[in-house]
């Protein structure tokens, strides 16, 4: 086999994802308040950057951007083994705020990994590497 059909092999091996994709996405909504007390957030990772996309409801909004060289290989699997994940289910109040931990699989289907406000959570143990790296890069305090 030459070098070149190898790393064509190769390059077909690893899902594509678009540029302007966003491979995990964790957002955060305030529930039931006043507008001037909405904080709501969207941390979006792609495989070169991260977009944190933070408003006051409708009042106030900003967009940070920063580099990220995301190991494509390894989230992509891991979103394929949260995809065959069991999701669960627990009542949750109707009016708590929102944390929503999404992905995208390879065949383009969004992935749950958590959310708060409809008490699903994928017990997937690769749903929850993804959430804690979520957490870890797009921080606690975004």
């Amino acid at each position: 086999m030459s070098k070149n059909f190898g790393f064509f092999l190769l390059f077909l091996s690893v899902p594509s994802f678009a540029a302007n994709s966003a491979l995990l996405t964790l957002s955060k909504g305030a529930g039931l308040i006043m507008p001037e007390y909405a904080l709501q957030s969207e941390c979006r990772i792609y495989a070169d950057h991260v977009e944190i996309d933070r408003s006051v409801g409708n009042l106030v909004s900003g967009l940070e951007a920063r580099n990220l060289q995301v190991n494509l290989a390894q989230v992509t699997a891991r979103l394929q083994e949260a995809q065959a994940g069991k999701i669960t289910e627990t009542p949750v109040p109707s009016d708590i705020p929102e944390r929503r931990y999404t992905g995208v699989a390879a065949d383009g289907k969004e992935v749950l990994l958590l959310s708060r406000a409809s008490g699903q959570t994928n017990t997937s143990s690769s749903a929850v590497a993804l959430k804690n790296f979520l957490d870890m890069v797009c921080g606690e305090s975004f």
